[in-house]
């Protein structure tokens, strides 16, 4: 989450990224259900929840 929000990119981004940077980190079994949870986690991002990720107020406001 961290690394998608400082580097702006949109949700449709992040799944580029994820392809890209994240896939060799993943086991393939377990590929479905981390593309899940990043999705839903960006989509439920809020000011309320940032911390969990290291995130400052001013990098979500920009994001």
């Amino acid at each position: 989450m961290r690394e998608v929000v400082q580097a702006g990119h949109t949700a449709a981004k992040a799944d580029q990224w994820i392809s890209q940077d994240a896939a060799s980190e993943i086991p393939e079994e377990g590929w479905a259900k981390f593309i899940e949870t990043v999705e839903v986690e960006l989509l439920s991002l809020h000011e309320g929840n940032i911390a969990r990720y290291r995130l400052r107020p001013g990098e979500f406001a920009q994001w």
